[in-house]
């Protein structure tokens, strides 16, 4: 392999070991789900790399214009709309579901 394609994979890879350890919390074990992690980018404002735990806390985040520094707006809530609405339709319809069994628990 190229020894410059080697350094540059090697300082790729750092650095995204680097952000990964700077998004864990110090005082827990837990690592960020890399499929939680997001920043976006327009018109020059970027509301900077952010990475969780729980799709909660992703989606809790994507809503966050202080977070996020006002930036994005609209690739937020696309990205909310494509990951979050349908998590919380899903929610919706087990308790739903569940309310719907107590309730013939009563009868």
């Amino acid at each position: 392999m190229n020894p410059i394609k080697s350094k540059t994979t090697l300082a790729i890879l750092a650095s995204a070991v680097g952000f990964l350890s700077a998004c864990q919390p110090s005082s827990s074990g837990k690592k960020v789900d890399p499929s939680l992690i997001y920043e976006f980018e327009y018109n020059g404002c970027n509301t900077g790399a952010h990475g969780f735990k729980t799709l909660v806390d992703y989606c809790d985040a994507l809503r966050s214009n202080e977070l996020n520094k006002g930036c994005a707006l609209d690739l937020r809530a696309q990205e909310y709309a494509n990951r979050c609405e349908s998590q919380q339709q899903a929610e919706l319809n087990v308790t739903s579901f569940d309310e719907e069994l107590d309730q013939s628990d009563d009868l």
